[in-house]
């Protein structure tokens, strides 16, 4: 299959020529576009994350699968943590969780 012309003009308008595009891939720092990868362990920047509450203790908590992350009053996101390691008995993969007024905490699981 061959181009035509006039395609060809437009793909160097659009993108550069070959020339151009070697010489500032040779001059051009390289680019970070995701950060690196920890297997097992979202990111929660790159990544869904299933539920966030606001405990009595002013932390929020936002919560991926097997993980969560308390983030402080200032928005500062910790490491990751298990959360049976925190909280034995506490399931994977919250669906939802909300403090009462009375400080209480429900966390939601399916039919739970």
């Amino acid at each position: 299959m061959k181009l035509h012309n006039d395609d060809i003009r437009g793909i160097r308008h659009l993108y550069g020529s070959r020339k151009n595009r070697e010489r500032e891939r040779a001059t051009s720092k390289p680019r970070v576009t995701d950060p690196p990868i920890r297997p097992g362990i979202p990111d929660k920047c790159y990544t869904g994350i299933d539920a966030m509450v606001h405990l009595s203790d002013k932390y929020t908590y936002a919560f991926k699968g097997e993980y969560f992350w308390p983030i402080n009053d200032q928005g500062s996101w910790t490491k990751e943590l298990k959360i049976h390691k925190f909280w034995p008995g506490l399931e994977n993969n919250i669906d939802a969780a909300v403090t009462l007024s009375d400080g209480k905490t429900l966390i939601f699981k399916g039919g739970k």
